[in-house]
């Protein structure tokens, strides 16, 4: 199992996408996501994250 430090190897030069209805669930987990991710963005449906694409 790989530790956080292990995973920021693989993720420091990654983009990601986090798409969630939910919003303080999303707040919440874009804030966590920011730890690990080069630039992270939300969507809160699907349709705004095809867009986002």
């Amino acid at each position: 199992m790989l530790n956080s430090k292990e995973i920021l190897q693989y993720t420091k030069n990654l983009s990601i996408l986090f798409v969630e209805d939910h919003a303080e669930l999303r707040e919440n987990t874009t804030e966590i996501l920011k730890s690990f991710f080069n630039v992270v963005d939300s969507a809160e449906d699907g349709i705004i994250a095809l867009k986002k694409i």
